[in-house]
Parts: structure tokens; C-alpha cells; sequence
């Protein structure tokens, strides 16, 4: 938000270094709305079609974050269809869905570019990119399972919270007990089928 990351035009400034403020993938101006939102690399498209899926099971719209929406993730409040009742699980969900799949495309970024710049042309692979994403969602879910436990006191999450926030996305849920979230981590997670040419 206050252009803090040193990439894009940071790097024109620095005689030598003015390579590094350009997309090595795309050529163009390597800003985070680049990064976010429009870089061809392998695993930016992939990660938000993955991030719609999921949220599809909320049965709510979806279009893909402008960067104005990632900026401002914590005002976007969710509401009943037709009505102005507030649906808290679906706005925790999407706070929780939209930042972890920010942060995966970023460090997705930072692996090929820093990690990798040495080897001209790397790419992630579409299969590492799913495979990571949804363990990364499936930590995410099993975080706040483990943080409803009593041992927190007042600062445990409330497991109503959770289930709301989970609720839809499970996979397998219907077979799940009521209170899921008091289940061994092994039993609860999420599963999606992609197509293979969704990256």
C-alpha cells in the first residue's frame, strides 16, 4: 500500500540495476498490480481460478480482486442475497481465501525471480502450484481449528466463527459431524478437481 516492496521502479533509479524493474516473464514494469493481477507467468491465472472454485461453494459471485479490493480486504463485507443481513462466515472466508492466495502469488513471484534468476526461463509447474495452494488453504483451515481449542481462553476463536467461515468448502462435508472442528486434522479438508488446462 505504501509502495514499500522494492520492485518495478524502485530499480530504475539504481545505475546497473534497471533489468530488475521489469517482468522477466512479461517485460513489462514489474509492479504488485502486475504481480497480483495480470503477469502471464505460470501460477498467478491458476491460483485465482483455484481461489474461485473454492469460493463458487460459498454459492456468492466471484470475479477476481482489483487492487483496490486486495488493499482493502478487511472493509468487504458479504451480505444474504436480497437482503442487508450481514453473512460473517462468508466474509471471513473470503478475507481468509483472498490474502492467503495473495501472499502464495507473491511468494510464487519471489521464488522465480530471486530464488530462480539464475536459470533463465524457470517456471513453476501447474501441478506444484495446486498441489501447494491447497495445502496452503488446508493449513489455513486447520490453524483455525486448532485455534478454537479452550487452552487459548478468551482469545480462542470462536468455533461458530470457524464453521461458518469453513462451512461449503469442506470437501466431504455432509459426512463430517456437526462439529467438525473438534476432528483429528486427518478427517477435515478441502479438495478440489481443476481441469489441467486451468493454468
Amino acid at each position: 500500500m505504501h509502495q514499500a516492496f522494492k520492485i518495478g521502479s524502485f530499480w530504475s533509479k539504481i545505475p546497473g540495476y534497471e533489468a530488475r524493474g521489469s517482468c522477466p516473464v512479461c517485460g513489462e514494469v514489474e509492479s504488485i498490480s502486475h504481480i497480483l493481477l495480470t503477469c502471464q507467468a505460470i501460477g498467478r491465472e491458476l491460483v485465482w481460478s483455484l481461489a474461485r472454485s473454492l469460493w463458487e461453494r460459498k454459492g456468492l459471485p466471484w470475479s477476481v480482486p482489483s487492487l483496490a479490493d486486495i488493499l482493502g480486504i478487511g472493509t468487504k463485507v458479504w451480505t444474504v442475497p436480497g437482503r442487508r443481513k450481514r453473512r460473517e462466515g462468508a466474509s471471513r472466508f473470503w478475507r481468509v481465501l483472498i490474502s492467503e492466495s495473495v501472499y502464495f502469488i507473491w511468494k510464487l513471484r519471489c521464488e522465480r525471480v530471486i530464488a530462480h534468476a539464475d536459470e533463465e526461463g524457470w517456471q513453476h509447474s501447474v501441478d506444484s502450484v495446486r498441489s501447494r495452494w491447497l495445502c496452503a488453504m488446508n493449513l489455513r483451515l486447520h490453524t483455525d481449528m486448532d485455534m478454537t481449542h479452550r487452552r487459548f481462553g478468551r482469545k480462542a476463536l470462536k468455533a461458530q466463527s470457524v464453521l461458518a467461515t469453513w462451512n461449503g468448502v469442506i470437501h466431504d462435508e455432509r459426512a463430517l459431524p456437526y462439529e467438525w472442528n473438534e476432528l483429528p486434522k486427518v478427517l477435515v479438508g478441502i479438495l478440489l478437481r481443476v481441469p489441467l488446462d486451468a493454468g
